[in-house]
């Protein structure tokens, strides 16, 4: 799976380099955030990693990542809304 992410200017400006995968490319944009494409193999364990990241980093490619992010951060959400 061809994968990218938008790391969001705060992530950037806190010095966190978002170094996930030894083949990736980053491309800085003007207001401050990086987006970084990959691939991987699996969709599960990069969609756990982004919804750990409180919103920090988003999920942009492929649509089958963005629908598994948001089923992931559904069921968190049911989960602790008692």
């Amino acid at each position: 799976h061809n994968i990218k992410l938008l790391f969001t200017p705060q992530w950037i400006a806190s010095g966190k380099i978002p170094l996930l995968m030894e083949k990736q490319t980053i491309d800085y944009q003007k207001d401050g955030s990086a987006i970084v494409s990959f691939s991987v193999n699996s969709l599960e364990d990069i969609a756990r990693w982004i919804t750990g990241r409180g919103g920090e980093v988003i999920a942009q490619e492929p649509e089958a990542l963005i629908s598994f992010v948001r089923e992931i951060s559904e069921n968190n959400l049911k989960a602790h809304s008692k």
